[in-house]
């Protein structure tokens, strides 16, 4: 009974992989039949249109997503995205990031230093090369997937290839699968990136910390800019003499809106998921990486809270860390709570032993073994060397504005329910003499899990039939859902988009996060939404949609059947973070900003209507 049980959880695994959500690499496109999976959710659009959409979304700044929105290299993404180079910009005297920024003409658009935008330019798959590589250098398997054997060939490809010496172009090659398959990828990087809109904090951040990875949201977190290049459309350095970047694809705008049920699709560049980890490997995330990192985080916002309330030019200047460790902090927090809650780590026992009768079927003694021996190396005593090395590691990683921290955090930490070493010193030097013998078997075990790792992925897309999306590695994927609500919790039941009126049902007037911005109160009373209201004379303001998204995609385009705009991702739901070990399509939902919304903070607040002469909108 049981081998028929597993037999046909195999069997499920493999038949129902496309409807379980995923972030698709379009180059798989053909090979896992994913046009017909769009096709059947709902895409009114040719393969060929939907290639064209990857010209309109790039990479903004290295961690995030943004996308061209008319011929004149707009850009679109968050304003969580911007925050750190906005924060860079802003003074006391001059706040952008508190009191936000509105051009008012090009000219009025301001340089932001070390600001990049990429776009990528080609893909091609270069297996063969990496193992043909590594075979004739003799280089293991671990060091076959890192950056200082790949970067190498990536440079020497770039040097074959057409784009060689062509103004910003680079090449980088990404393992994918567990290192079982390899992809190169051409980008140009463009460095003249321009301000052009960056909402007050308090309408585009409104609801803070208590709102994020929260629903309902009311809040439109975006910003513009704009990329320039020279006369001749090549990336240089900001000059005044530059000009905005010209386009050829780019984004149409539609002020239709949506309803639910609505198909979506979203394009980005999604940082990390792991959803091909077993039950130990899963176990050894929650336990010994996730807990000591949130462990030291929520004493360190307790510390950054108390010295930012000391002046205003001391919030200044923390600002942007706080914002990111609050982020890091609930992030980690709720996705130890979603896998503790939706029994993830039993889940995947089941996935493991499934594998495991697989390959005893196939007679694979090298697959049919690798659980046990993936548990057997994440034994118990390493579990607490990862743990105590995460956690001291983390403590010593405070940047510059922290370092003050380290040492009367050391005692508070010392208390935490961590297992050995750390716990047991007495003084922070004598902790750096255990970690130094830490790190070496820390080292080991992580060059032996790679080894490991790639077999175990190999044996599971052969178990799938290769039908299931890659993990997420920052490269460009593509996200398929609909519009929809969701039920975290018994007799409790979310719509699927929120109001402007929401807002003052929130406002506090002891909580700044809450305080409603003076000019929204006073186009609200009027009812001045103009065009961008919706067909009851009301201001939509964020959406649901159950996409498929994780950190990265933070700015990524929402775009409708036909791929046109109707909204920006910015965040997830606190019960699905469990989701980057594993998409739950009853729990997860992307949280986007209605483009409308959008628009009118432009516009209509903001008074940036330039850019709407720019803009194809399509009602």
């Amino acid at each position: 009974m049981k081998k028929l049980f597993l037999s046909a959880l195999a069997a499920l695994l493999t038949l129902g992989a496309r409807a379980d959500g995923g972030m698709w690499f379009l180059q798989l496109m053909e090979e896992q039949h994913l046009a017909d999976s769009l096709r059947a959710a709902g895409l009114q659009m040719k393969p060929k249109q939907l290639l064209a959409l990857r010209d309109c979304v790039g990479q903004f700044g290295g961690g995030c997503t943004a996308e061209v929105i008319s011929p004149d290299g707009l850009i679109l993404t968050n304003n969580h995205c911007g925050y750190s180079y906005v924060h860079a910009m802003s003074t006391l005297e001059t706040n952008y990031l508190q009191d936000g920024y509105f051009a008012k003409s090009r000219v009025e658009e301001l340089p932001v230093p070390e600001l990049t935008f990429s776009f990528v330019i080609s893909v091609a798959e270069v297996t063969a090369l990496v193992e043909d590589a590594a075979a004739r250098s003799g280089t293991d398997e671990y060091v076959r997937q890192t950056h200082r054997f790949l970067q190498p060939l990536a440079d020497s490809l770039l040097a074959l290839s057409s784009y060689k010496g062509q103004a910003g172009m680079e090449a980088e090659v990404v393992p994918f699968y567990g290192g079982n398959r390899f992809y190169i990828f051409y980008t140009q990087t463009y460095p003249d990136v321009r301000l052009v809109v960056n909402p007050p904090l308090n309408v585009a951040q409104f609801g803070g910390d208590g709102d994020n990875w929260v629903w309902p949201r009311h809040n439109p977190d975006f910003a513009v800019f704009r990329v320039y290049a020279d006369a001749k459309g090549r990336p240089a350095a900001y000059d005044p003499a530059n000009v905005p970047l010209r386009r050829k694809h780019y984004l149409p705008i539609s002020l239709r809106g949506y309803e639910e049920g609505d198909y979506t699709m979203i394009m980005g560049f999604p940082g990390r998921t792991s959803r091909y980890l077993s039950a130990a490997q899963l176990e050894r995330e929650m336990q010994a990486i996730y807990t000591p990192i949130n462990a030291v985080g929520v004493p360190l916002l307790e510390w950054e809270r108390e010295q930012m309330e000391r002046s205003d030019s001391v919030r200044l200047a923390m600002q942007d860390d706080h914002m990111m460790l609050q982020n890091t902090v609930k992030n980690f927090g709720g996705a130890l709570e979603a896998v503790r809650r939706t029994g993830l780590v039993e889940q995947k026992r089941v996935q493991d032993e499934a594998l495991t009768q697989y390959a005893l079927r196939k007679g694979d003694a090298e697959l049919a073994g690798v659980v046990d021996k993936i548990g057997r190396l994440l034994n118990t005593a390493m579990l607490d060397t990862i743990h105590d090395f995460m956690l001291y590691r983390r403590t010593l990683s405070l940047d510059s504005a922290r370092r003050a921290v380290t040492l009367p955090l050391w005692e508070k930490l010392c208390r935490l329910p961590s297992s050995k070493a750390v716990t047991a010193a007495t003084s922070k030097e004598e902790a750096d003499s255990v970690m130094r013998t830490y790190y070496a078997a820390y080292a080991r075990t992580t060059k032996a899990e790679v080894v490991l790792s790639r077999t175990y992925q190999r044996g599971i897309m052969d178990m799938n039939g290769w039908s299931t999306a890659p993990d997420a590695n920052f490269t460009q994927r593509l996200t398929y859902g609909h519009v929809r609500g969701y039920s975290p919790r018994d007799a409790v039941r979310y719509d699927f988009k929120t109001q402007l009126g929401g807002m003052f049902e929130k406002e506090s007037v002891t909580d700044p996060d809450y305080a409603v911005n003076p000019r929204v109160r006073q186009l609200y009373v009027a009812r001045d939404f103009g065009r961008y209201a919706t067909s009851d004379g009301l201001m939509q303001t964020d959406f649901l949609t159950d996409n498929d998204i994780t950190g990265g995609n933070s700015g990524s385009p929402v775009l409708n059947a036909r791929g046109e705009l109707i909204g920006v991702a910015f965040d997830g739901n606190i019960e699905s973070l469990s989701s980057d070990f594993k998409y739950n399509p009853q729990l997860q939902r992307c949280i986007n900003a209605d483009i409308r919304y959008v628009l009118w903070t432009i516009d209509t607040f903001g008074g940036s209507g330039y850019l709407l002469r720019e803009l194809e909108l399509r009602p």
